[in-house]
Formats: structure tokens, C-alpha cells, sequence
């Protein structure tokens, strides 16, 4: 769409259209401000966040770093694998994996 007709549609000057769209490559444009060029053109603005990885990998890695944070090490110098695995299941089935830390020793990943 041309900046004229984007400008008419915003009911914009022209060089303030220009200025959005400049806005808009730089990365600076305001969300509100995006909404109304989107509605202009007869669209839906969708603000999303997607994630590098697949969530369930995600979460995975999560739970188990904190499962080793929450556990710590024994007296053999580390916790058996399965001891931090099974741990690692509790923290993913509890659907608490993202909030404060549930007991005590637990430092952040």
C-alpha cells in the first residue's frame, strides 16, 4: 500500500504516514499505533511471542535444572540420575515449574 493511501485510511498527512512507517522498520512504532495502521488496512494486529524451541523441551530443561538446583548434591558429591529425573517429572506435573521456589535451598538456574 502506498503512504498516501495508508495516509488517507489513518486519516494521517502523508508525512506522518511516512514517519510510522519509518517507525515501524526502526522497530520504535507503539503498539496502539501499529493497531490503527493494521485496522486502516482491513487487519488484525497479532502480538505474539514464539518460542525458539519446542515448549516441551522447554520445560524440560527447566525442571531439571531446577531439580539439580533443589537438590543440591549428597554425600557421594552428586544425586543419582534417576533420583534427579523422577524429581524433575514432580516439578513438570506440579504446574508450579515457573513460580517461587517450593523448598528450602533452592537457587535459581
Amino acid at each position: 500500500m502506498r503512504t498516501y493511501d495508508l495516509a488517507i485510511r489513518m486519516g494521517l498527512s502523508q508525512s506522518r504516514a511516512s514517519r510510522l512507517q519509518r517507525a515501524e522498520v526502526a522497530g520504535s512504532i507503539q503498539l496502539n499505533t501499529l493497531a490503527r495502521a493494521a485496522e486502516a488496512m482491513n487487519c488484525r494486529l497479532q502480538y505474539v511471542f514464539v518460542p525458539d524451541e519446542p515448549l516441551v523441551s522447554m520445560v524440560h530443561r527447566q525442571a531439571r535444572l531446577r531439580a539439580i538446583a533443589e537438590l543440591g548434591t549428597g554425600e557421594s558429591g552428586a544425586e543419582p540420575d534417576d533420583v534427579v529425573e523422577a524429581r524433575t517429572y514432580e516439578l513438570i506435573d506440579s504446574h508450579d515449574l515457573w513460580g517461587p521456589p517450593t523448598k528450602p535451598g533452592w537457587v535459581s538456574p
